[in-house]
């Protein structure tokens, strides 16, 4: 059953056959070694990853199965791989909001996805050299990384009430509704600058999902049933035992 409010599903299939083009496009450009040259091949490189991290939020938005996106996810993976070859870490300092919001997209669907084995490897290979952010060490050591966490930066006051919430008890957590004030603030926030309203743009819309979020639940086991409904929470990419 569809998950977004806001398309249906004959919307998400269209854009599904667009993404997957485009992408493909990019992977024959890469494969083949067609690019007119450095910056070229970067673009590329980079363009893949994005489309296949857009199919993700696609899949989510229009109602696959977890299992179907976990699968889907390894390719991710690996075009995020191809483009750090390529490219270098996909981080823009001249845009770093934006590339942060999708560098933590990248880092908890690794986390909700439970990636392991040489998948794993690739990914915390790419990972380890992002900007040595608070938000971004607090999601790498759950995935094994086991860096020490950095003092917080500008760059990443969006994320500042969850890099609390990292640092705060469970308990405390749901007694000050600080996740229902995340989520309440979300869509506003300035690493969501570029996301805001495609669903009204003439471009691609795949979704409003705050993976974070979900993210946070599955590494704190935290009782979510006071935000559960909220829109913005993909609360079907959570598996585990319930509390």
């Amino acid at each position: 059953m569809i998950r977004d409010e806001l398309k249906t599903k004959t919307y998400f299939d269209k854009e599904m056959q667009s993404i997957l083009y485009w992408r493909e496009e990019d992977r024959t450009t890469i494969k083949e070694k067609t690019y007119k040259d450095e910056y070229a091949k970067g673009a590329v490189s980079t363009g893949a990853y994005e489309f296949s991290l857009k199919k993700i939020f696609i899949m989510y938005s229009k109602g696959d199965e977890f299992e179907v996106i976990k699968e889907s996810y390894l390719e991710v993976i690996e075009d995020y791989f191809i483009a750090f070859q390529n490219n270098g870490l996909y981080y823009d300092m001249f845009n770093p909001k934006y590339q942060l919001a999708k560098l933590i997209q990248t880092l908890s669907l690794a986390v909700l996805c439970e990636i392991e084995g040489e998948a794993l490897e690739k990914f915390l290979q790419v990972a380890k050299t992002a900007p040595k952010l608070k938000i971004v060490q607090h999601f790498l050591n759950y995935c094994g990384a086991g860096e020490e966490v950095e003092e917080e930066h500008k760059n990443e006051r969006g994320f500042k009430h969850l890099n609390i919430m990292f640092e705060t008890s469970n308990e405390e957590i749901l007694k000050k509704k600080l996740m229902n004030k995340y989520l309440k603030s979300w869509y506003n926030s300035d690493h969501r600058v570029m996301l805001k309203e495609t669903h009204d743009r003439n471009e691609t819309y795949c979704g409003y999902w705050a993976f974070e979020v979900a993210a946070f639940v599955k590494i704190r086991g935290l009782d979510d049933s006071s935000f559960r409904d909220n829109v913005y929470y993909p609360k079907d990419m959570i598996i585990l035992d319930k509390i």
